[in-house]
């Protein structure tokens, strides 16, 4: 089951939107095209399809404040994420072997076009 908010071609798969500071982040599609929300913004009324998720790290192409208060970025882990850039392409990324484990500051400055 997911852990949040979760909508596929307009129907509800899970209707909880979740409240810890670490699902701050929700996908959504409107119209065929994709951006990156704060929860507190979302409204499922006005999405085709939705994914909550977080933390939310980065928004309008900076670094979301306070996020290093919430999780040690500098710890090395495997990391999945998905991004939207400037031009709306979607991006979805995981790491993998052999740079399967790695830090935050590691991954942006490994992103190219995306804005720390």
């Amino acid at each position: 089951k997911p852990l949040g908010y979760l909508k596929v071609r307009g129907h509800e798969i899970n209707d909880y939107i979740a409240t810890p500071l670490i699902y701050s982040g929700i996908f959504v599609i409107r119209s065929g095209k994709g951006k990156i929300i704060h929860r507190d913004h979302f409204d499922p009324l006005t999405c085709d399809e939705a994914l909550q998720a977080g933390p939310r790290l980065i928004a309008n192409g900076l670094c979301t404040q306070g996020i290093q208060n919430m999780i040690d970025f500098r710890e090395k882990a495997r990391r999945s994420g998905i991004a939207v850039d400037r031009k709306g392409r979607i991006v979805l990324f995981v790491t993998s072997p052999p740079s399967a484990e790695m830090s935050w500051s590691q991954l942006s400055r490994s992103s190219g076009g995306f804005r720390r």
